[in-house]
């Protein structure tokens, strides 16, 4: 499906699957359960440059709070990265720019099936540790500090069962859910957009070098006024 801003969606069906992981660092409280989710869209890809370039040039969106991506000095707006993940946004820019396009943050649990799908596997292609090219994930700090940030769409493995692509790698990415524990249950307050309190944070991004870190069900938080993280982009959802 094309989204009002010609973004590609994604389909994915309505059912149960697996949300969380066994804890394998001190602050993880990740809990296994299971969880049922009504059908929505996923954007196929992070929300590019260009893409949020088009919101603030009609007005609905604020500029990020920087234009530049570490070792790149001209980055927001530069031709040369419209088809790379928007970055140094908050959580209330991406919401804004959601809610221009027609869709919304997606939750936490969508983030997740999305990656995963509902066969409970580590990582979105499967469980099998990646290869150096299956995704954009930097061998090196050096190469971490030159590509902050990858073209969407161009690691040919980091795709999810239902073909939702840079899930694993690329940037982390704003989901709409309070930081509360597991289990995941969307009516306990977590879901209330007017409520304050920090905001969730999935998926890796290519700056983190460590291996661990990549599996799907990894849970991050942050302030959602907070906007000076050059690997922090966002993606969008809507319900069927």
């Amino acid at each position: 499906m094309t989204g009002e801003d010609g973004m590609t969606l994604v389909y994915v069906p309505a059912g149960e699957f697996t949300m969380g992981r066994e804890a394998v660092f001190d602050w993880e409280k990740n809990l296994i359960h299971t969880v049922y989710l009504e059908a929505f869209w996923m954007d196929q890809t992070e929300i590019t440059n260009k893409f949020y370039a088009a919101c603030v040039d009609a007005g609905g969106c604020e500029p990020p709070s920087d234009a530049s991506a570490l070792m790149r000095t001209e980055y927001f707006q530069n031709p040369e990265y419209d088809d790379y993940p928007v970055i140094y946004i908050s959580w209330y820019q991406a919401k804004a720019y959601c809610e221009w396009a027609g869709r919304r943050l997606p939750t936490e649990a969508e983030w997740e099936k999305a990656a995963r799908g509902t066969d409970a596997r580590i990582y979105p292609w499967g469980n099998n540790d990646p290869t150096p090219d299956m995704l954009n994930f930097p061998k090196n700090a050096e190469d971490a500090f030159k590509n902050p940030t990858s073209k969407v769409g161009s690691a040919l493995g980091d795709v999810s069962p239902y073909g939702v692509l840079d899930m694993a790698a690329n940037v982390s990415e704003w989901v709409s859910s309070l930081e509360k524990e597991l289990p995941y249950q969307a009516n306990d307050g977590r879901e209330d957009l007017s409520a304050s309190g920090a905001r969730g944070l999935r998926g890796n991004n290519n700056f983190i070098l460590d291996i661990d870190f990549l599996p799907s069900a990894i849970r991050g938080f942050q302030d959602p006024e907070y906007s000076e993280d050059f690997s922090v982009g966002f993606r969008c959802a809507i319900t069927q």
